[in-house]
């Protein structure tokens, strides 16, 4: 075994290591992108669940009010 077939397999190690950093660090920024967008529909739902309910008990008291009306 000579020097160069040493550096050789250095250059390659370290080519592999770095090639590996480099994707790990793409994919997790894709991951990072699409949990965001995920979080933001989560929030947009909640903001919906929370005006329906709104409107349900805007409903109910409406209901109760005309039901005071009619009784006499």
């Amino acid at each position: 075994m000579n020097w160069t077939e040493i550096i050789v397999a250095v250059v390659a190690a370290a080519g592999g290591f770095f090639g590996a950093v480099l994707s790990n660090n793409k994919q997790l920024a894709i991951v990072e992108t699409k949990l965001d967008a995920i979080k933001e529909d989560i929030a947009e739902h909640g903001r919906r669940i929370d005006a329906h309910n709104h409107l349900n008990e805007r409903v109910t008291k409406l209901e109760v009010l005309l039901e005071e009306r009619r009784s006499p």
